[in-house]
């Protein structure tokens, strides 16, 4: 058990009592969801005594959709703000590492958008010996990202503010700031724990017109280094990452990724999705049997 899952208790439980006293006839819209997460984020900006000109602001958040909104605290939105706000892009990839309330070590990257940066960052976290408990994926409309990861230590603590926290920014930086990098080779074992358990991958696609992608629902077994293998079998095939939702309960990895093909157009061959499918289903299957030999 840790912060994140507990966090993830309690904001189901707030959002019901919320739900319950607003009254089941009277649950919130989108907008208006997103509109109170706006100002609960401006408000914690006000109490910390830091300024940022309205219109800057709203300049900054018309950059991003809806979703970004309800899938980060306020408490977030405050902390990429007031980053964002002050990076140029001359300066980026701006990488921050933080201790957040209810979550545990989060990491922040915000940068230009490029050709396999959800697997290089994935693969940083993985190489560096930690475990990806969520990970955020947001692509503004000028072709920036915005991603958010919530880590700890292979052994379950969280870790170490000062030194470790560098450790974690300096090597993503190294790694994004090297376009001719387009993977990170990562070799660690399955822990024993995991060793006990195999859950057969299962990949679904659809069609979100609204997002103008493609929906990539997957189940797997949890491993080290499973967001950075997955990243690499999208970047062999020039598949982009426009959004990504990523769940892990116990040894059951359950994560939505919404793509795209390099032009940025929803992937609609369905003989192209089906040898996609198939890829991940057997890699990743094959890649549970092999570690499981090894233990």
């Amino acid at each position: 058990w840790n912060s994140w899952r507990d966090s993830l208790l309690r904001t189901l439980y707030l959002s019901t009592v919320d739900a319950l006293e607003r009254g089941l006839d009277n649950i919130p819209g989108e907008e208006e969801r997103v509109a109170e997460r706006q100002g609960e984020a401006v408000k914690i900006l006000a109490d910390n005594g830091i300024e940022l000109d309205e219109s800057r602001r709203k300049a900054l958040w018309d950059r991003f959709g809806n979703d970004y909104f309800l899938r980060h605290t306020p408490q977030e939105l405050a902390w990429h703000i007031t980053a964002i706000a002050g990076a140029r892009d001359n300066e980026l990839p701006l990488i921050l590492v933080d201790f957040l309330e209810d979550q545990g070590a989060t990491v922040f990257v915000y940068t230009q958008d490029r050709d396999h940066l959800f697997a290089l960052s994935a693969g940083v976290l993985a190489k560096l010996g930690l475990t990806i408990l969520d990970a955020r994926i947001n692509t503004t409309a000028d072709g920036h990202t915005i991603d958010s990861w919530i880590i700890m230590e292979a052994d379950g603590t969280q870790p170490e503010p000062g030194r470790r926290y560098l450790e974690i920014a300096t090597e993503l930086r190294k790694t994004l700031c090297d376009l001719s990098q387009n993977a990170v080779n990562v070799n660690r074992r399955l822990s024993p724990r995991l060793r006990h358990f195999i859950t057969p991958t299962s990949v679904h696609f659809h069609q979100d017109n609204d997002r103008n992608c493609t929906v990539m629902e997957l189940v797997t077994g949890d491993r080290p280094a499973l967001l950075a293998l997955i990243g690499r079998i999208f970047g062999r095939r020039g598949i982009r990452v426009e959004a990504a939702k990523i769940g892990t309960i116990g040894e059951r990895a359950e994560d939505v990724f919404f793509i795209t093909d390099a032009l940025r157009r929803p992937i609609t061959d369905k003989k192209l999705l089906e040898r996609l499918g198939a890829t991940l289903s057997r890699t990743l299957d094959y890649g549970q049997a092999a570690a499981n030999r090894k233990g």
